[in-house]
């Protein structure tokens, strides 16, 4: 009997109702404001692209777990973006005390964070309609005052990028950057696909 009685009294809390306590205690973990968009406080210095759209950079999601009982926790909507807070990198935010906490035991808080994407990972092959001598472009990883790799060629070769926007291959004549689209891109040039050097024909007259 006692053993029945216990089944029945540990039913699931979700279907149970909230008592004032528990009511009081979920209205201060569910009551943070978003945090402020701040990307030059939370920008790591190397290997994220902080020059995306506010829109992007503040894509927060907030969740409350399976049953809607939980505090607020938030992350990035975006599964490609980082979550920073002065640039350190963290799963998620906790609602407490309407505070956004983080932190191994989420015993620090803050009022700024960003959703950033690497700018680090953009691709380098040979299109299949190029051949030998083509060779992939040599990838610069990025460095402080330079946060996003960029590209370049051995010398004797020239750089080429197959364009996003109708696939054609051509010539850059500019700098490239990789961006947290994972285009490369410059001013001057359409965004690349990928990129790759070719032999500089002119060059060896």
């Amino acid at each position: 009997m006692k053993f029945i009685l216990l089944i029945v009294v540990s039913l699931p809390l979700a279907s149970a109702t909230l008592s004032k306590c528990e009511k009081d205690l979920l209205k201060r973990c569910r009551k943070c404001d978003l945090p402020l968009l701040a990307a030059d406080k939370s920008c790591p210095l190397v290997g994220y692209d902080c020059s995306a759209s506010n829109e992007e950079l503040k894509d927060f999601n907030v969740t409350r777990g399976s049953y809607e009982r939980d505090c607020d926790l938030l992350r990035c909507q975006d599964p490609l973006a980082t979550l920073f807070v002065e640039g350190v990198p963290y799963q998620n935010l906790g609602c407490s005390e309407n505070l956004w906490r983080f932190g191994k035991h989420y015993t620090l808080n803050t009022t700024t964070a960003a959703c950033i994407r690497r700018c680090d990972n953009c691709k380098v092959y040979v299109p299949s309609s190029e051949g030998f001598p083509a060779t992939p472009a040599q990838i610069v990883a990025p460095v402080i005052g330079r946060p996003c790799a960029s590209v370049e060629c051995k010398p004797g070769f020239e750089l080429y990028g197959k364009s996003v926007e109708d696939g054609e291959i051509m010539l850059v004549t500019e700098d490239l950057q990789c961006t947290g689209d994972r285009l490369w891109v410059n001013d001057v040039d359409a965004a690349m696909v990928t990129v790759f050097c070719k032999p500089n024909v002119e060059g060896d007259n």
